[in-house]
């Protein structure tokens, strides 16, 4: 069974097409599994190694804190929060 985990998220947002656009502020509530990775296995006798798989995250759902409304994200924006999910998990 996959543990699914919570977190929240501060997303900052700008719109660069409005010159005069304030940034904005989301908070997010994040649900999403954790794979460890794995490191590299050396060559043997019979068998000329494995490589490594680094640590990576599954999202599975993101929503607006407050509104618990959905909420879509740029790759750009999908990439960093999924970089920091992986920087930042903690086991509980």
């Amino acid at each position: 069974m996959t543990k699914i985990y919570h977190t929240d998220y501060c997303l900052y947002r700008l719109d660069e097409d409005d010159e005069y656009a304030e940034e904005q502020e989301f908070e997010l509530s994040v649900a999403y599994t954790y794979d460890k990775g794995y490191a590299q296995t050396g060559p043997s006798y019979d068998c000329g190694g494995e490589p490594g798989e680094p640590p990576s995250v599954e999202i599975h759902s993101i929503e607006v804190t407050y509104t618990k409304l959905p909420i879509t994200l740029t790759d750009k924006e999908l990439e960093k929060l999924q970089e920091w999910l992986v920087d930042n998990h903690e086991e509980y």
